[in-house]
């Protein structure tokens, strides 16, 4: 095998070849004396077992190579990984010297070559620039003027597409701020539909007992009508007369006062039936203001609002929604006005305690909304 790679070397421009294995060690070298060297701790050899070739152009002055010795040598060392076959697996690595020094001579020489033409050129092109100086300083002011000309009217194009993209930026947003006001105009109008039987119920309860109420107070007002004619007649002929002593001739109208029992003619009881309708009409008049409070549309972004007088109006709302078995307890401090739009905070406070009452479900329980100035 050793015969085989310094034939193959002979062939071509390789100096010196190596094989290491995965723990950097030299296992094979074209240069037997470096057999058993650790080249772990070389960056190219390195690079090769992370799976990426490596190359490296030195010159040197002496180089060990497989006939001897060579002198003043430019050399190319490579460091490649070595993969097992039909795998990408990497097995170990290898290291190939090739000697590049005629390569780099010619290079060299096409180099002066190169130089020496680029020389030429630029002292004739340094003739023709001078001829032709006076020509471009005439064609570059014409140019100056159209590019000009076209600054301008690229400049008009661009204004007036910039102030059409301006006005349609500010319709865009117009839009956009219709939109969100008629989302949270829906989205109130959602919880006020869930809210309608609460309200309803709410609203039937005083309703039922001020109607049953008036009712009874109609029919005991009824009842009033006999005794109140009489007294009504009998300060008639009191006015007409100057006496303090009146003669009444009864007559037919016996039966008709003899009739009246003084115990009907208590008004304690239609009193206290009107005045019962009055704390129903009380109890409708609160739920009638705070439904209007919460569902105030308000058309300004923001106002002075009082965030516990808006909690408690939610509170008192959220209470015909929520089921009856959930308490809800108020423990506000103290707050200052603040600057905001009510309406939307309303809404989200409504679906604060909406979530928490879903939350307990069927059992007893509580939600309390405490407000604090930090």
């Amino acid at each position: 095998l050793n015969a085989k790679v310094f034939d193959s070397m002979k062939k071509s421009t390789v100096f010196k070849v190596k094989v290491f294995d995965l723990r950097g060690i030299t296992v094979y070298s074209s240069e037997h004396a470096q057999l058993g060297e650790d080249k772990a701790f070389n960056k190219g050899w390195q690079s090769a077992m992370a799976g990426r070739p490596a190359s490296e152009l030195t010159h040197r002055d002496k180089f060990s190579a497989f006939e001897g010795v060579v002198e003043n040598r430019d050399v190319i060392s490579s460091y490649l990984p070595v993969l097992a076959p039909g795998t990408d697996k990497i097995v170990g690595g290898f290291e190939v010297y090739s000697d590049v020094t005629q390569f780099l001579k010619q290079i060299n020489a096409t180099s002066a070559k190169i130089s020496e033409t680029a020389a030429a050129n630029q002292t004739k092109a340094a003739a023709m620039s001078a001829e032709n100086g006076e020509k471009v300083e005439q064609a570059g002011l014409i140019a100056l003027a159209v590019v000009a000309g076209l600054m301008i009217l690229l400049f008009g194009a661009l204004y007036v597409i910039v102030r059409r993209a301006d006005r349609v930026i500010v319709e865009q947003g117009e839009e956009r701020e219709r939109a969100q006001q008629h989302l949270a105009q829906a989205e109130k109008m959602a919880s006020l539909g869930q809210m309608v039987a609460g309200v309803a119920h709410q609203l039937n309860t005083p309703i039922a007992f001020s109607y049953n109420n008036v009712s009874m107070a109609m029919d005991a007002l009824r009842g009033y009508e006999l005794p109140l004619s009489v007294a009504g007649k009998l300060s008639a002929v009191v006015k007409s007369t100057d006496s303090n002593r009146v003669m009444l001739n009864m007559g037919s109208s016996r039966d008709r006062v003899t009739s009246i029992n003084e115990y009907d003619l208590d008004i304690t009881g239609p009193t206290e039936m009107l005045s019962d309708t009055l704390q129903g009409l009380d109890q409708m008049r609160e739920l009638v203001e705070n439904l209007r409070d919460f569902t105030r549309l308000d058309r300004a972004k923001t106002a002075r609002v009082d965030l516990n007088k808006g909690l408690h109006t939610v509170i008192y709302i959220a209470k015909s929604v929520i089921p009856t078995h959930v308490n809800v307890v108020e423990d506000f401090g103290r707050l200052p006005e603040i600057d905001c739009n009510s309406s939307q905070l309303n809404q989200v406070f409504l679906n604060l305690i909406n979530n928490a009452a879903h939350a307990i479900g069927n059992d007893e329980g509580q939600i309390t909304v405490s407000s604090r100035a930090e």
